[in-house]
Order: structure tokens, then sequence, then C-alpha cells
């Protein structure tokens, strides 16, 4: 009996030791992990299919609405090089906050006509101190500013190909 219960105790221990690994960003208001990125619908406000590639560090919105009061829709705080990756017909409406909010050099795309359309009550999509580049989909940023930077330094340059976009 004495065994089995340090057995317990030692896998518990075992268990808190392994820490998730975050990947620099948040949807929701959530940091996605190793625990949750298989499916970020789990995220309250999040639906349709959204999951993260860590290999390829492409976070894709397929047919997927995401809604956020008080936070930002998508954060990407410290994940160079992410992608967002649109299929189908994508929505973020934000109130309170900013719908995507960029500080690591991103690119919106599609590989199949994808769509995203951001609306917030104050800036749709903020990229600051890094490029933005949006290519082959269709994008609509509505807010009292739909694509802004907020330091006006050279490294924030909008980069967009063959995309339609309306601000």
């Amino acid at each position: 009996m004495r065994i089995f219960l340090v057995l317990i105790v030692m896998m518990m221990s075992s268990a808190f030791v392994m820490a998730q690994e975050k990947y620099g960003f948040k949807v929701g208001g959530v940091d996605v992990t190793s625990d949750n990125y298989l499916d970020l619908t789990e995220i309250n406000g999040v639906s349709g299919k959204v999951y993260f590639d860590p290999n390829t560090r492409t976070l894709t919105l397929d047919n997927a609405t995401i809604e956020a009061n008080d936070c930002n829709a998508i954060l990407n705080e410290t994940c160079d090089y992410l992608t967002i990756e649109l299929i189908g017909t994508n929505n973020i409406n934000v109130t309170g906050a900013v719908g995507i909010y960029l500080k690591e050099e991103t690119t919106i795309w599609s590989n199949s006509s994808g769509k995203l359309s951001v609306k917030s009550n104050g800036c749709a999509l903020l990229f600051g101190g890094c490029p933005l580049e949006i290519s082959n989909c269709w994008l609509e940023a509505e807010g009292l500013w739909g694509i802004f930077t907020n330091r006006n330094v050279a490294e924030e340059v909008l980069t967009i190909h063959n995309s339609h976009v309306e601000a």
C-alpha cells in the first residue's frame, strides 16, 4: 500500500513538472499552447475550425468566427513569421479592443479564395514595429481605424499581393 501511494505521488509530481509550451500569441485572450493548439474552438467566443501548426507557425481559420469583448481576437506578441491561413469565410467581431493586433511579422493569406471580415469599435487591424503581408485573399477591416500602424517606423510595411482589401 505504501509503495502504491509513493508511485501515485511521483506520477502526480511529474505531471506538474511538464510545462505547457506557449507559442507567443493569443486567440480570444487565451494563450495558444501545446495543450490547446489542435482545437482553439474550446476558447470562449471561438467557433468553426481554428487550429495552429507549430511546425509551420500557421494559424488556420476555417469558416471560423471569433467574438471577443475587452480583449484582442488575435494578439501576436512574440511569434515571428506567424501565418494566418484563411479557408472559406471567416469573421472577427470585437468590442473594446483590437480585432487583430500584430507585434511580430505576420502574413494573412489564402490558398483557396478565403475571406476575412474584421470588425471592431476601435481598430480592426493594428500592426506595430513589424511588417504585415496580405496575400491571395479578401480582407475587410472595419472600425474607427481599419488598418493602422502604431509607431510609424520603417519596419511597419504593409504589402498586398493579389488581394481585395477594404478598410
